[in-house]
Parts: C-alpha cells; structure tokens; sequence
C-alpha cells in the first residue's frame, strides 16, 4: 500500500506532495527527496513540536474502548488466577 493511500490528503496537498509521487514496482525508491542529517533534525523537531500539544491532551476513551478493555483485564485475571 502506497502512502498516498494511506493518506487520502496527500495527492492534493503541496505540502504531502512528496508522498503522491508516482513509484514503480521495479524501483520503489524512484522519485526520492535526498536530505541531509541537519535538514532531518530540523524535520524531526519540527514534528515533535507539533505533536507536542496533542499529546499533552489528556481525554476519555470511547465507552466502546473502555469496556474492551475491561473485558480484557477480566480476562486476563481469569487466565492468571487458574
């Protein structure tokens, strides 16, 4: 699967436009951005900074999420208790 099928956004947004390229079975690496160690930090702090606020966020999970998972400690306590 191609990036840009993960990835709906990314064959219409300039800024994904890197992912949209175009990739042949025979060479998967064909349209590749060459960068180098400082220009990959630089990308890498720019996306922590970025994730930075959503992570801080602390929120509920979906009640659907919350009783999976009590179904699972309930499990798994049944399956140490044995």
């Amino acid at each position: 699967m191609f990036k840009s099928e993960l990835w709906p956004e990314a064959a219409t947004n300039p800024v994904f436009g890197v992912l949209a390229t175009s990739r042949s079975p025979a060479n998967p690496m064909r349209n590749t951005v060459q960068i180098d160690a400082k220009q990959s930090r630089a990308i890498v702090a720019e996306i922590g900074e970025r994730l930075r606020p959503w992570m801080a966020v602390e929120s509920e999970l979906p009640p659907a999420l919350t009783s999976l998972l009590e179904r699972l400690r309930a499990s798994e306590d049944r399956a140490t208790s044995r």
